[in-house]
């Protein structure tokens, strides 16, 4: 324990976090059998959750600068709600049906 300290500091609770984190991904690896940790897994979570990836790494660096903005939000609102009103016209969905959709989707 005391090599433990001496590698990682004197103050063991700012891993708590990382610690939980590996015990999860060991505990679902073995309950899903070994397919929770392989390389399609990592680019399906990755390329079906990109846009927040995005939107974190631009709020990283506003938050880095020292600035706050809070407009993220909003702005990832009105992009899915665009995105679900083309979506929509494309499928030949009626313009009733796709304003109720987007209505729905935008007050979640």
């Amino acid at each position: 324990m005391k090599y433990i300290k001496k590698v990682l500091g004197e103050d063991l609770r700012q891993y708590t976090m990382i610690v939980a984190l590996a015990a999860l991904i060991i505990i679902f690896n073995i309950a899903s059998g070994g397919k929770m940790v392989t390389s399609s897994n990592f680019q399906n979570l990755i390329s079906g959750n990109a846009y927040v990836l995005v939107l974190a790494l631009g709020m990283l660096m506003v938050i880095v600068i020292g600035q706050i903005d809070l407009s993220v939000g909003s702005v990832a609102g009105f992009a899915s709600t665009g995105g679900e009103k083309s979506s929509l016209f494309t499928k030949s969905i009626s313009p009733h049906n796709c304003l109720s959709a987007t209505l729905s989707k935008s007050s979640m």
